[in-house]
């Protein structure tokens, strides 16, 4: 393809797959968990104090680092945007350089089309995928704080590639900080890294140098992790029952297992597995078969298709184990297995599919995928916050009317059918419940109730 065309090609899919993803961010209701911080920032009189915020959180609630980033998106509807967009465009940044090695660039159609690949792989195999990129309580747990651990990883994935890097000799100073922020993101995530980095650095041959800042950066990170999962805030969660799920009876444990099973490989996800698994057994196959010599750069390419693939396929099937004794189960504790599960997937997809046909083809049929999806998750997004603003509208009058309680019908839109899209928003009859607390606050009545659907 004509340089000049593939670039515009590239800056315009790249442009159509961030502005649906940002306008479906604005799109996106007040709903959930969203109430108790767009409700603690009315408090707010400085820029400092989110981070106060957090800081009374790690002790008394949530002591993950998204809760720092849902506090700052509670300040405005333009906040909470960003924070949703600088979520995702991280994790698809990141992804990409854990996929390819290399950064991102905006202007080659290649790279466009692997984060492109990655997108669609994640909206066909994740449950919950219009959650995880939307509901900024999800997002910022989840998605923001998963691609804060993948930054962390992209020194050890370069290290992969090179037996030097440029900026090598700086990253004794960057891979504590770097591992402390990631540690702190989530319970279930960090311990199978702990476990590879340690490996790796007793078993694989490196420079003193590399082995220094592998270790500081393997310190940050377990730090980081006991630093969350000994919070004082962990005692209180869910109503203190955290700790109560290592004490689960065997056949509890073997349910909670056989539900993460059904999360992990459910639908497109079990294929998807299945696929990238032979196919990393063939790319390993033919590169044994060949030599060197005879190969050259292709046999390269694909002996680290098939080691970062394994890594990642490892690193899914490590993350998911933790979740058996978690209090509460979701598809939304196995986002970051199924992100290892796409990357691996595109990083395989794309060493089988390197003419310039099949990367035509598989750019068509990516872009379909993505529109698709897109187009749903607008048209739903779309109900949810036309109805958002009539129940805003009910409220404001029957505040003027001194009305109290305040009666809200509850939503409308079909949940069941969108699901995969939407969060539903949580009702009770009583005032004093949580959010309709926050609710009352945040539109300043004394009292309010969401009503509960007739279903």
């Amino acid at each position: 393809m004509n340089t000049v065309l593939s670039r515009l090609v590239s800056i315009t899919l790249l442009t159509a797959l961030a502005i649906p993803l940002i306008y479906i961010s604005f799109l996106s209701p007040i709903v959930g968990d969203t109430w108790n911080y767009v409700a603690a920032a009315t408090r707010f009189n400085s820029v400092f104090d989110p981070f106060a915020a957090y800081g009374n959180s790690y002790w008394v609630a949530n002591p993950r680092l998204g809760e720092l980033f849902l506090f700052i998106s509670g300040v405005s509807a333009s906040a909470r945007v960003l924070v949703n967009f600088i979520s995702l465009a991280a994790l698809t940044l990141a992804a990409f350089t854990i996929i390819t090695g290399r950064c991102f660039r905006p202007h080659v159609f290649n790279d466009v089309l692997t984060i492109a690949l990655f997108l669609s792989l994640m909206w066909i195999i994740h449950q919950e995928i219009g959650l995880e990129f939307f509901y900024t309580p999800y997002t910022t747990n989840y998605v923001l704080g998963y691609a804060t651990l993948l930054f962390f990883l992209i020194p050890y994935r370069l290290a992969m590639l090179r037996p030097h890097f440029n900026f090598e000799h700086s990253m004794l100073f960057a891979m504590l900080p770097l591992g402390l922020a990631a540690g702190l993101t989530n319970e279930h995530t960090s311990p199978i890294y702990i476990i590879m980095i340690g490996l790796a650095l007793m078993l694989v041959p490196m420079t003193p140098q590399r082995q220094r800042w592998m270790a500081v950066g393997l310190a940050g990170l377990l730090f980081g992790y006991l630093l969350l999962f000994f919070a004082p805030g962990q005692s209180k969660r869910y109503g203190g029952v955290k700790y109560e799920a290592w004490e689960a009876p065997l056949s509890k444990k073997i349910e909670a297992a056989e539900k993460i099973a059904a999360y992990f490989a459910d639908g497109w996800a079990i294929a998807l597995l299945a696929g990238v698994v032979i196919t990393i057994f063939v790319l390993w196959r033919v590169n044994r078969r060949g030599s060197t010599a005879e190969q050259g750069n292709a046999s390269s390419a694909q002996s680290d298709v098939v080691a970062v693939g394994t890594l990642l396929l490892v690193a899914a099937i490590g993350m998911a184990l933790p979740v058996v004794v978690s209090p509460k189960l979701g598809p939304r504790l196995l986002f970051a297995s199924h992100v290892n599960l796409a990357m691996a997937a595109s990083a395989t997809l794309l060493a089988i599919s390197n003419t310039w046909a099949w990367r035509t083809v598989l750019g068509v049929l990516v872009v379909g995928i993505n529109a698709a999806y897109l187009w749903t998750a607008y048209l739903a997004y779309s109900v949810y916050q036309a109805q958002f603003r009539e129940r805003a509208g009910v409220i404001e009058s029957q505040k003027a009317a001194s009305l109290s309680p305040v009666i809200v019908p509850n939503y409308t839109i079909k949940f069941g059918s969108l699901q995969k899209y939407v969060y539903r928003e949580p009702c009770s009859p009583d005032p004093a419940e949580r959010l309709n607390r926050a609710r009352a606050f945040y539109f300043g009545v004394e009292s309010l109730v969401l009503e509960c659907p007739l279903d």
